[in-house]
């Protein structure tokens, strides 16, 4: 397939990056990272669609610092103009506890639960990985640096 399909100056091209090899995918958003970050910043953060597709791009890429900055910059700008927070957090979190950064992460899901709650969103998904880190995740780090 073509990368020319995927332009990183048109985000509605984006779309076509399912259409490549994982591979080709990868070395798209390394290769276009800067490009696509400054073409993300210009579009704004109205519309989450482009930050999430190529966040997830990334995140399933193995690219967790790159999704890690995309978030980043998008829960930065959804800040600055009291937007959604929920998502922009709850995915910097996924970005976070897959590079081990756990702590870093459990603080991500604590600001999207919080905002989900101000929202009126039960049960979303920040809740679960708040729930699973506390009963699992840190119970678990602990008893192994107990038995060390």
């Amino acid at each position: 397939m073509d990368q020319a399909i995927v332009d990183c100056a048109r985000p509605n091209t984006w779309e076509n990056l399912k259409r490549l090899s994982p591979q080709s995918q990868k070395e798209w958003i390394k290769t276009n990272f800067n490009a696509i970050l400054h073409t993300l910043t210009v579009l704004g953060e109205a519309d989450h669609a482009p930050w999430n597709r190529i966040g997830y791009a990334c995140i399933n890429n193995n690219l967790y610092r790159d999704a890690e900055l995309i978030y980043d910059e998008l829960l930065k700008r959804s800040q600055k103009q009291r937007r959604d927070l929920g998502l922009p957090s709850y995915f910097r979190g996924i970005a976070h506890f897959l590079q081990g950064r756990f702590q870093e992460a459990y603080s991500d899901f604590k600001l999207a639960h919080q905002h989900d709650l101000q929202n009126k969103h039960f049960n979303n998904p920040s809740a679960q990985a708040i729930a699973y880190m506390e009963d699992t995740l840190f119970p678990t780090r602990e008893t192994i640096k107990a038995n060390q």
